[in-house]
């Protein structure tokens, strides 16, 4: 790109990323009802704190190496569940075009898309959030593929601008092996989790997965297990161990 349209895409970067405004959010009347279980979602929001600076706002991002192991979910409902503890809470979706649910239904009702509206600033085309109705929860999609350069230095000022606006940042960028926002936002963030879904999941894709976050800058700070089958009732698993 020519050094003066490479400086005139900075300059529309820096305007946009102003822009960014929750006030402008669209608010929704949505239901959503968390289908995993309290104390899990409680352990991941946890292990979070633990392995995150509480100095500032925690950027994490939930990947898996495919399609439909539950990456998904998971984020959403531990986004879900910290802005239930009124913190404000921004869930960025890259994989709008593969949702289901309220994810499917809140991509729907998003005006503009968050890459979009960073590349143009046209707060006239709308709002890159949806505001969940009642809630701090806001819920942002990008398109299935980057129309956005993310340079060092863009990646620093939108991760700076967007621990400004929130309490919290959940992106979700689910088939992380093949998925062409892993890069940028590995960097973004502060730690990432990988979703892993049992006896699916090969240890050679794990390790795959976990070197190319790490490769683009990123940090895994933990694995979570997804699609766990108990084949006999889960309380007698612990008995199973007692001594």
């Amino acid at each position: 790109m020519p050094e003066i349209l490479r400086k005139e895409v900075k300059v529309a970067n820096d305007i946009a990323l102003e822009k960014l405004d929750i006030s402008a959010a669209r608010v929704v009347s949505l239901e959503f009802t968390p289908e995993l279980r309290q104390e899990k979602i409680a352990g991941i929001v946890n292990s979070i704190g633990l392995n995150l600076s509480s100095d500032s706002t925690p950027i994490v991002h939930f990947t898996s190496a495919y399609d439909g192991e539950g990456a998904d979910k998971i984020a959403m409902e531990v986004a879900y569940a910290e802005a239930m503890a009124d913190r404000r809470v921004l869930f960025l979706d890259c994989g709008a075009d593969n949702g289901q649910g309220a994810l499917s239904a809140l991509a729907g009702q998003v005006e503009v898309l968050f890459d979009a509206f960073l590349r143009h600033g046209n707060v006239d085309a709308g709002s890159p959030f949806v505001n969940l109705e009642g809630t701090s929860f806001f819920y942002g999609c990008v398109a299935a593929q980057p129309s956005l350069a993310f340079s060092a230095s863009f990646s620093q000022a939108l991760s700076e601008r967007l621990k400004g606006m929130f309490d919290l940042v959940v992106i979700c960028s689910q088939a992380g092996l093949s998925n062409t926002y892993i890069p940028a936002f590995s960097k973004i963030a502060d730690g990432s989790v990988i979703v892993v879904e049992a006896e699916r999941t090969r240890a050679p894709v794990l390790k795959e997965l976990v070197q190319m976050v790490e490769t683009n800058g990123g940090h895994v700070i933990g694995t979570v297990l997804s699609g766990q089958r108990f084949y006999i009732p889960r309380m007698l698993y612990s008995l199973l161990f007692k001594s």
